[in-house]
């Protein structure tokens, strides 16, 4: 009874609670205690030793009788005391756990890199809860191995390999109870260090240690676990459930911050990736498709050169002119620039002057049209609308056969097209065509990369046509009208 006066009276006057809960119990111990006074002051007036002794007695008498009211008493106020005493210890280890939660919170945002980061998460830890080593170990799920990977003791970090009692991998099967403990995804209390079989593959470095307690902690993301924290501690130890809270916490911040390093170093390999395969088409768009024309220009000259040399040396010259250029271009493609034409120009005459400089010097004609009122482009735009024509005269040149090519470049008020159209001697898309194919995934991509749809009309006997529609942003630029040339 004395414990459940204890709760009651926490947090509001006690004689309040015992008069509302235990009124009868009040009233006697006050009757009881001016009784025990008014004794008192008789015993202490009495001179003759008979009546002392004769009041000391009724005193005596009247305290034993009433001890167990006394005994009530006494239990609820030590009861009152102890809980006063470990709300306030409750307290102080709330405000201590707010404190770390901040700091580590901070960091979260502040540290550049997850070691740090993982190693402040440690050290708040271990000096929240007072143990005596912390220590950090990753899981590769894909391929069943855990390490460990830094340590944390007496103010210092140490990484794993400073301990030669610890191997560099352990097998996730070689912890008979990991996947217990991945599958409970609580902190696990392990007391029993030399028998218990989660942590078998290690008990002789934590006996060594004179390790008595391990806390394990799980590092989760949404679904999986990428690894835990262990914190060690030379005496045996219990965890009271708010300091289960707040390791839990921090190991969700860890969990967070190395979820999130992955993420960036994959955006890391993805924008390399993807600029891998931009030089891929930027090359196939000026080494290989500059070394076309020259072979065009040199087989031309070769063709005349047994009936007119010096009309050879022409063709020669330009076979000389397009290898410089496609170099330059090569050049300038690793420093990801514009080409230079269209540092010269708009798009339009981008477009013109590379039909014309790609076919100078052999039969074919190439008509370019530029209809309505033109706009300067996005350069991202205006580039990857550039290769695509190239791209497209280069397979009509490599592969047509034929004797005419149009250039249309038309602006719209919310688009852009572009049309190459030959009349060659097509071919069938469904078909895979040898030397056509890098080349026309090259175009797509290029066209989705600036939101634009590609389209390929061809058929056997009936020429080819590469349509490029691109939706364009309303735009304040100056306009610049083009009309037929």
């Amino acid at each position: 009874m004395a414990r459940e006066i204890a709760k009651e009276a926490i947090g509001c006057p006690w004689c309040v609670v015992l008069a509302d809960q235990h009124k009868e119990d009040l009233v006697e111990i006050r009757r009881l205690i001016l009784e025990m006074e008014k004794e008192e002051q008789q015993l202490l007036s009495q001179r003759d030793e008979a009546a002392r002794a004769s009041a000391r007695k009724t005193f005596i008498s009247l305290f034993v009788g009433h001890a167990v009211s006394f005994a009530l008493l006494f239990m609820v106020f030590n009861f009152l005391s102890r809980e006063v005493t470990e709300r306030q210890r409750a307290e102080q280890v709330s405000h201590g756990q707010t404190e770390t939660l901040v700091k580590t919170l901070n960091a979260l945002t502040a540290e550049p890199t997850l070691d740090i980061f993982s190693k402040q998460v440690l050290m708040a830890i271990a000096e929240q809860l007072g143990a005596h080593s912390a220590s950090l170990w990753f899981c590769d799920r894909s391929r069943h191995v855990l390490w460990a990977h830094v340590l944390y003791e007496r103010e210092r970090f140490k990484p794993a390999v400073e301990f030669p009692q610890l191997k560099r991998e352990y097998t996730v099967e070689e912890f008979l109870g990991w996947e217990e403990f991945v599958r409970g995804q609580r902190p696990v209390v392990v007391h029993d260090i030399e028998t218990n079989r989660i942590l078998a593959p290690i008990r002789d470095c934590l006996v060594g240690l004179d390790v008595k307690t391990m806390l394990c902690v799980p590092l989760r993301t949404a679904d999986d676990i990428i690894g835990c924290i262990a914190l060690s501690n030379t005496q045996r130890r219990d965890y009271q459930p708010q300091e289960l809270e707040l390791v839990q916490a921090l190991a969700r911040q860890l969990s967070l911050a190395i979820q999130l390093t992955r993420l960036a170093e994959q955006g890391k390999q993805s924008a390399v990736l993807e600029e891998r395969n931009r030089m891929a088409r930027d090359i196939h768009d000026t080494l290989a498709q500059g070394f076309t024309g020259i072979i065009v220009q040199l087989e031309a000259a070769e063709d005349i050169f047994r009936e007119n040399a010096d009309g050879a040396s022409a063709h020669i010259l330009r076979a000389k002119s397009l290898a410089r250029e496609s170099l330059a271009e090569a050049r300038r493609s690793v420093w990801a620039l514009r080409p230079r034409v269209l540092e010269a120009s708009d798009l339009a005459g981008a477009l013109r002057h590379l039909a014309n400089e790609l076919i100078k010097g052999t039969r074919m004609e190439v008509k370019f049209s530029a209809w309505s009122a033109a706009r300067r482009l996005p350069p991202e735009t205006e580039n990857n609308l550039l290769r695509i024509g190239q791209e497209a005269l280069t397979n009509v040149l490599k592969h047509a056969q034929a004797s005419m090519v149009g250039v249309e470049l038309a602006f719209e008020e919310e688009s852009v097209q572009l049309s190459i159209l030959d009349d060659g001697q097509g071919f069938d898309p469904e078909v895979k065509t040898t030397g056509r194919g890098f080349g026309l995934v090259s175009m797509r991509e290029r066209a989705r990369a600036i939101g634009g749809e590609l389209t390929l009309l061809s058929r056997a006997g009936g020429g080819t046509q590469v349509l490029v529609a691109v939706p364009l942003a309303p735009q304040h630029s100056e306009l610049v009208c083009q009309g037929l040339v």
